[in-house]
C-alpha cells in the first residue's frame, strides 16, 4: 500500500490536506466495500494523530476521555481520497 497526500500551508501555518491519492495491492476481498471503508477511516485517523493527535496525562491519567475532548477529523476537513 501506497499513499500520496497533496497539502497546502498558508501563512499562519495551518496544514489543508486537499487530495490523499491511495494504491493498495490487496489480493482477494471477499466485500471491496468494506476494505474501501477501512482505508478511508485509516486516513482519517491517521490525519487526525498528525493534525489533533495531543494527549496530555494528568496525575497518570490520560486527559482526552472520548471524542468530546479529542477532536476527530469532521466530514468538512475529510480530503478527497
Amino acid at each position: 500500500m501506497a499513499q500520496i497526500a497533496e497539502i497546502s500551508v498558508n501563512k499562519a501555518h495551518e496544514i489543508k490536506v486537499h487530495k490523499v491519492t491511495v494504491v493498495a495491492d490487496l489480493g482477494h476481498m471477499v466485500n471491496p466495500d468494506t476494505v474501501e471503508a477501512q482505508i478511508q477511516s485509516s486516513i482519517a485517523f491517521g490525519l487526525t494523530a498528525a493534525l489533533y493527535g495531543d494527549i496530555t496525562l494528568e496525575n497518570g491519567r490520560v486527559q482526552q476521555t472520548n471524542f468530546h475532548n479529542y477532536p476527530v477529523l469532521r466530514m468538512v476537513e475529510m480530503p478527497k481520497i
